[in-house]
């Protein structure tokens, strides 16, 4: 429609899938865009944003695995369309992890997370970092801490008393966990303002939010250093049945199904084997993790 003025605000932003964000993004400057996010790596997928000659924002994805996959000549009978579905988990491979994971000793346990400040806590800890790490910060946290932070305006209270620097951080880190991991506490505090406003300030909202949020529209960027992963073991503690894509449960998919897989690859994967094998998905994956790391005792993961 032409001659209107595009909206300031859009509700649903459109992204076009490519092999290469960088080389689309040159191609766009070359056009009359505009660009307003660099193509670059943000948390596990790699996007832009950019203008149109128009105004209006777009966006642009780079599709793991496509550059190779075009760079591949296809063979005799290899039509685009079975092409294309390798880029994606195939029906073959859900039935080869349903297999090996019928090997698998199932989680039984049903834990509960239905602590506002932990969750938060669990988001900035609970990410590349040993578990034995985790445990050891959290339950400094819950023995001294916990009682005097019964609620968000009481850890916005206590991190305001801290400046927001490397020095201030760590000091804070001490206060609350007897470590010096001051980068998670500068996470810590973007987190919790961030949930406040989209109307998340306890448990109830936290848990109504993870039921409906999506990762691009609701988490991604939001942020930094809080990614995908992060996003999904969120999701696991508020009672929705998806998995985690960590380091454990990708080598064990990678070693079943013979290839590489993306993070959203390894939740498919996991997913469809556990509705496969009628058990919820969060049971295969803790199956997995279980397996693979060696942990069989409480942690973070299992309070």
């Amino acid at each position: 429609m032409k001659d209107r003025t595009p909206d300031a605000d859009p509700g649903i932003l459109p992204y076009v899938m490519v092999a290469d964000a960088a080389s689309a993004v040159d191609g766009v400057v070359a056009a009359g865009g505009t660009v307003v996010l660099p193509a670059a790596t943000y948390g596990t997928e790699t996007l832009a944003t950019f203008l149109d000659p128009a105004g209006n924002l777009l966006g642009i994805y780079q599709q793991p695995g496509l550059a190779e996959m075009e760079a591949t000549p296809p063979t005799a009978g290899d039509s685009s369309a079975v092409r294309i579905n390798r880029l994606g988990v195939t029906d073959d491979e859900v039935e080869r992890l349903v297999v090996h994971a019928r090997d698998l000793t199932m989680d039984r346990r049903h834990d509960v997370y239905d602590d506002f400040i932990d969750n938060l806590l669990l988001c900035v800890l609970d990410f590349q970092m040993h578990s034995t790490a985790v445990n050891k910060a959290l339950s400094i946290y819950r023995a001294n801490r916990r009682p005097e932070i019964p609620d968000g305006e009481a850890l916005q209270a206590i991190m305001d008393r801290y400046p927001d620097d490397q020095a201030g951080n760590t000091e804070l880190a001490q206060f609350l966990w007897n470590n010096r991991h001051w980068t998670r506490v500068g996470m810590l505090r973007r987190l919790l303002p961030f949930f406040a406003s989209v109307g998340v300030t306890d448990q109830e909202t936290l848990v109504a939010w993870a039921r409906v949020a999506e990762f691009r529209r609701d988490f991604q960027g939001r942020v930094k250093g809080l990614g995908f992963a992060v996003y999904q073991w969120l999701l696991m503690r508020c009672e929705v049945d998806t998995v985690k894509p960590d380091v454990h449960t990708r080598r064990y998919c990678e070693a079943h199904v013979g290839r590489v897989l993306t993070d959203n690859e390894v939740v498919d994967l996991i997913v469809r084997a556990a509705m496969n094998l009628g058990i919820p998905a969060r049971s295969l994956d803790v199956a997995i993790w279980e397996n693979q790391s060696g942990n069989v005792e409480s942690d973070s993961r299992h309070p």
